[in-house]
């Protein structure tokens, strides 16, 4: 099977003849330890991670997050196969794009991609503008282990049906890593509870974005750059541009705004696309777009990342102490009824919890609602506690230290 196939189509537009096409990519899904992450000390780091990937092996390109970018040009009819070989049922849904129903990749209203399973999915791009795809099964865990990608759909080096013209353009592809999440055989997640352990531009991270040329944002005087900017993460990303830079926000979620709002400061909710004009009159040198990620609740920033302009040797500054620390989400409501809360994980569960940051040989009780007690013991070495033979309902984990938390089973 041919990753890519190009049948040639007549189509006009106005007066233009413009040739549409007929482009096929073969995806397939994968779950693999990948990659090499950076971390703030500068040190190597991999973890697992399901992935798309291009199913073909003349192709040397490895399934990696994000997954393959699709680009397409205004008016394509575009085919995506998709072969399903790992152990979890998947699909590709096409985020923000004009399709039918059954090509949406909603499995409660498309369908499902099971384990050994082909399926395609079909549209012609109607639209330009910047979109993305991703798993649409159990959504936050599948969106966290890396199944997601950026799809654009070209209209020449214009923007939106021939506005805001550029003459070079960056991607800016933004996803989030909360290491637990990619270690175990997780049964849920609790968004609440997500911890920011990396913040990754186009799959890189930290010293990788500012030693690689292709990361860098090139922006000369009289070039006119458009900046796709996706969010994958359930953060909010604020985007400081430099001051020396005009930015002009022209388009919204693969749309463009009715009016261009000039502004360099920008707000990106999870699952927004942007689409920014960056022009300067000035030669910029040692400047960088910082990206900070705020929490969705508190408002307040996590982490921060950076994208040079115009040189790679950018040297980030020290990584601020987080504004806020990882359990600010849980004590927000707990402290105020005299409650420390635990760091316990998947929450809700099916099978077993996780507990962290705990004492040695502490005494642990859970009891439901009534006050009966299901499940006591020790905490020793072993953070596991498995649950399985408790009927489903709520109920309250105790430990000797005053700590107490509600589970959900």
């Amino acid at each position: 099977m041919n990753f890519y196939k190009i049948i040639v189509l007549f189509a006009v537009f106005g007066v233009n003849q413009v040739f549409a096409q007929k482009k096929v990519f073969s995806f397939s899904a994968t779950m693999n330890t990948i990659g090499v992450l950076e971390d703030a000390n500068g040190q190597p780091d991999s973890m697992l991670n399901w992935t798309f990937g291009y199913f073909n092996t003349e192709i040397d390109k490895q399934h990696d997050v994000p997954g393959p970018l699709v680009e397409v040009n205004l008016g394509d009819t575009v085919v995506i196969e998709f072969y399903n070989p790992s152990p979890e049922g998947h699909t590709i849904h096409l985020h923000g794009l004009d399709v039918d129903q059954r090509n949406d990749g909603v499995p409660s209203t498309s369908f499902f991609v099971l384990t050994g399973d082909t399926a395609s999915y079909e549209f012609i791009a109607t639209k330009a503008g910047t979109f993305m795809y991703h798993c649409h099964v159990t959504t936050p865990l599948h969106f966290q282990m890396g199944m997601y990608g950026a799809l654009i759909v070209k209209n020449g080096n214009s923007t939106y049906n021939n506005y805001g013209k550029f003459n070079n353009e960056h991607l800016l592809f933004l996803s989030e890593f909360d290491r637990r999440y990619h270690a175990m055989d997780i049964t849920g997640i609790d968004l609440r509870d997500m911890r920011l352990d990396y913040i990754l531009v186009n799959g890189k991270t930290h010293g990788q974005i500012y030693r690689d040329s292709n990361e860098v944002l090139s922006l000369k005087p009289g070039d006119t750059c458009l900046l796709r900017v996706v969010n994958a993460t359930y953060s909010i990303n604020r985007l400081t541009i430099p001051n020396e830079i005009n930015c002009k926000i022209i388009g919204s979620d693969g749309r463009k705004i009715p009016a261009d709002i000039v502004t360099n400061t920008i707000d990106v909710y999870p699952g927004e696309r942007y689409g920014l004009l960056l022009t300067t009159a000035n030669v910029i040198d040692s400047a960088a777009i910082e990206i900070c990620y705020l929490n969705m609740r508190t408002q307040k920033g996590t982490k921060t990342e950076y994208i040079p302009i115009n040189e790679y040797a950018f040297v980030a500054p020290p990584e601020k102490k987080n504004i806020e620390d990882n359990d600010t989400v849980k004590t927000d409501i707990t402290s105020r009824i005299g409650i420390k809360p635990l760091l316990v994980y998947p929450n809700p569960t099916m099978r077993f919890i996780i507990i962290e940051d705990f004492e040695q040989e502490t005494k642990f009780s859970i009891l439901d609602l009534n006050g009966k007690c299901w499940l006591k013991g020790e905490l020793g070495k072993s953070k596991r506690l498995d649950l399985g033979a408790l009927p489903d309902g709520i109920y309250i984990l105790s430990t000797s230290h005053q700590n107490t938390l509600i589970l959900k089973e």
